[in-house]
């Protein structure tokens, strides 16, 4: 798999994710959902929406060293 679909594919599962977790948000509202949240789900999106642009970049620097050394 190409880093560019590996990319997509990224994101796409994590937008899927976070449109789940809204949905368990509305049945679970307690503190335990809001630990749950501050403890695994943000530092998860935060990490992914981080990460994004360095895979995308490293797939250019990776692009430009195939076509450099053909």
């Amino acid at each position: 798999m190409s880093a560019n679909l590996s990319t997509a594919r990224l994101a796409r599962i994590t937008k899927d994710l976070a449109e789940t977790w809204h949905q368990t948000q509305e049945k679970w509202q307690d503190v335990k959902c809001q630990e749950f949240e501050r403890t695994y789900m943000d530092p998860l999106f935060k990490s992914v929406n981080a990460s994004l642009p360095l895979i995308e970049e490293l797939n250019r620097i990776l692009r430009k060293v195939r076509t450099d050394c053909e």
